[in-house]
């Protein structure tokens, strides 16, 4: 059947060459042929490209779904790990807390060594003008 529509178009086709050119064209069992053997190799080059195309899909649509198997146990892991990141929030928030009363506290002493540094140092100062005053 497509043998016979590829033989009807081509002689359709000569036909219409005749009728604007005014030359004469023939299909020869050998042209016929040749135009068989084009039709096979074309027929089999898409052959091919649709196979390589099909392929294609397969392995992208293998990967897809493999992705949203990896996807879906993720938000598996997400939701049961939610309690744990939610104390560790917790956690975090209360060491903040006692961080920050720790520093309050360190900077008072810090403070309160400072003044005991410029005491001392004051004492000191005091004690070396005795002593310079001795000698």
């Amino acid at each position: 059947q497509v043998s016979a529509t590829i033989h009807k178009s081509s002689k359709d086709a000569a036909e219409s060459f005749f009728e604007n050119l005014r030359r004469r064209t023939y299909m020869t069992p050998t042209s016929y042929l040749e135009l068989i053997k084009l039709f096979t190799e074309l027929l089999g080059f898409k052959q091919g490209d649709l196979t390589t195309k099909l392929s294609r899909y397969k392995v992208g649509a293998q990967r897809l779904d493999e992705t949203k198997a990896v996807v879906d146990k993720l938000k598996v892991d997400l939701t049961n790990m939610q309690p744990v990141i939610e104390q560790g929030k917790k956690d975090t928030a209360e060491l903040i807390v006692q961080v920050d009363k720790e520093e309050a506290i360190a900077k008072e002493k810090a403070m309160a060594c400072e003044q005991d540094e410029k005491e001392a140092s004051g004492a000191a100062a005091a004690a070396n003008e005795i002593k310079t005053e001795c000698q």
